[in-house]
Order: structure tokens, then sequence, then C-alpha cells
């Protein structure tokens, strides 16, 4: 299953995490450092999206049953 492009609006670049590209990813990471947002604030803003790994993933892909 492919996981699109990024999240921020004008970025065409494939998401890899919480529906970021690289790029943005390590800028969200560099202010979540500096406390200026959290990963919840962004969720809830649709910025960025919950990250399911694992089994829980496979769970809820259906792989789980």
């Amino acid at each position: 299953m492919g996981k699109g492009a990024c999240l921020r609006p004008g970025c065409t670049k494939p998401a890899k995490a919480h529906g970021l590209c690289n790029s943005d990813l390590n800028t969200v990471y560099k202010l979540i450092k500096k406390g200026e947002t959290s990963w919840e604030e962004l969720t809830k803003a649709g910025k960025a999206s919950e990250v399911v790994r694992g089994k829980v993933k496979r769970f809820f892909q259906g792989a789980g049953k």
C-alpha cells in the first residue's frame, strides 16, 4: 500500500512517515525538539498522520484476524 504524497500543501514528494516527506519530517522533528509543536497538535490539525506499526498495523489492515 503506497503512502501517497506529503501532507504539506504544495509538496509533491512521497510521504515517508506521519504522512510527511523526509524534508518536512526533519523540519517537524526540529520544531518538536524546540517545543514549538507536538505530534498530537499536528495530527489534530491534519498536518501529520498517526503512525501505526507492526502487529497493530496488520490488525487494522485486516491481516490480524
